[in-house]
């Protein structure tokens, strides 16, 4: 059987077509599940940080300065171990001096200047 120029020029669109549509699927499913990934590693995130808090809010409440809450480094010690994706935790006071510790060293003597600005308005927005 012989190909006429007209049945390859419809083959070779449909066969152009199919493999564009496959590889914006493939794209597609690649892009949804990098999306989801990041959504599960911010809910870790965000539960681990939420637990931190909870505990070390327990003292704040009971009107202790930051500094004196005894319990913070073993808090965050043992946050740390018991998740292996966690780097470091560091707890600043209000001036953005850095009081607690845990996991790698980071190279931040103090937070960001702007940082409790940025706190403040995320806080304001939930």
């Amino acid at each position: 059987m012989k190909l006429t120029s007209f049945s390859l020029k419809i083959t070779l669109s449909v066969l152009a077509i199919a493999t564009f549509a496959i590889a914006f699927n493939g794209y597609l499913n690649y892009a949804k599940f990098q999306k989801h990934l990041i959504q599960v590693e911010m809910s870790r995130m965000r539960f681990s940080v939420d637990d931190i808090r909870a505990n070390l809010e327990i003292g704040l409440r009971l009107g202790l300065p930051v500094k004196a809450l005894t319990n913070a480094q073993e808090i965050i010690t043992f946050a740390t171990s018991k998740d292996p994706t966690i780097i470091s935790i560091e707890i600043f006071d209000h001036t953005g001096q850095s009081l607690f510790k845990a996991g790698k060293d980071g190279t931040h003597a103090s937070s960001p200047e702007n940082w409790r600005k940025s706190v403040i308005k995320k806080q304001k927005n939930d």
